[in-house]
């Protein structure tokens, strides 16, 4: 089970926390990568990045709960919402 602990609705992305970034509505787990000094997020096989300032900008504090049937990143994820 992972809790994510702030959501970006115009980004849709969640973090668990600074490093740890989820893109919804796929619920895939994005790379993190450092790029001349700044901390980007960044989905496997692309090549764009969105810097953690982007994300930053428009985070809310919303507790998003996934959880998971296998222990596969690739399997089908559940959500269940919970307003803080």
């Amino acid at each position: 089970m992972i809790i994510l602990k702030y959501w970006n609705p115009q980004l849709n992305i969640g973090l668990e926390d600074f490093k740890n970034a989820w893109q919804f509505p796929q619920k895939i787990k994005m790379c993190t990568e450092v790029h001349q000094g700044r901390l980007y997020f960044r989905l496997r096989g692309t090549s764009k990045r969105i810097s953690f300032e982007q994300v930053k900008k428009g985070l809310i504090k919303k507790q998003v709960t996934i959880t998971e049937w296998l222990p596969f990143r690739k399997t089908a994820l559940f959500i269940n919402q919970t307003h803080s």
